[in-house]
């Protein structure tokens, strides 16, 4: 099992008024694939993604405050 990669940036994780939300996070040795679930403030499944990059947008997203698990 490899360590969870941290975050790049500070304080909350929110959609821009477009409902856009770029994210980046560091890289892992060893880890090929990154998997991300992007929840809302109230635990919500909003969207998954699989990633090779250390970064990522998530689109179409309402207004709020989001958790990011990868």
């Amino acid at each position: 099992l490899l360590p969870a990669p941290v975050l790049a940036g500070e304080g909350d994780l929110a959609a821009n008024v477009r409902g856009d939300l770029g994210v980046r996070w560091s890289a892992v040795d060893g880890a090929k694939t990154y998997f991300l679930t992007l929840k809302d403030a109230q635990g919500n499944e909003v969207q998954t993604k699989t990633n090779a990059n250390t970064n990522t947008n998530f689109q179409a997203l309402l207004p709020g405050t989001y958790d990011l698990e990868i």
